[in-house]
């Protein structure tokens, strides 16, 4: 097991946002979590920060994938 807790605020978001293992279970946070659980040791801070990290990137996410066609819909119909 991985102990980070002596780490910034800011390490358990880097590991996820930076490992492939992690990264592509962002979208399922249960399971994200479960996952770092079993494998890092972290403080509930660093947990906070990740929590707002994956809400920010779901939100840009969102925003990426959802807004052009909404606007190509409302365009076609006028």
């Amino acid at each position: 097991m991985r102990n980070i807790t002596q780490y910034s605020d800011d390490e358990l978001a880097l590991i996820v946002f930076n490992d492939e293992y992690f990264y592509i279970e962002r979208l399922n946070r249960p399971y994200l979590i479960a996952l770092i659980r079993e494998e890092i040791v972290f403080t509930n801070k660093q947990l906070s920060v990740l929590i707002t990290a994956l809400d920010e990137d779901v939100s840009e996410n969102i925003l990426e994938t959802y807004i052009p066609v909404i606007n190509k819909y409302f365009i076609s119909r006028n």
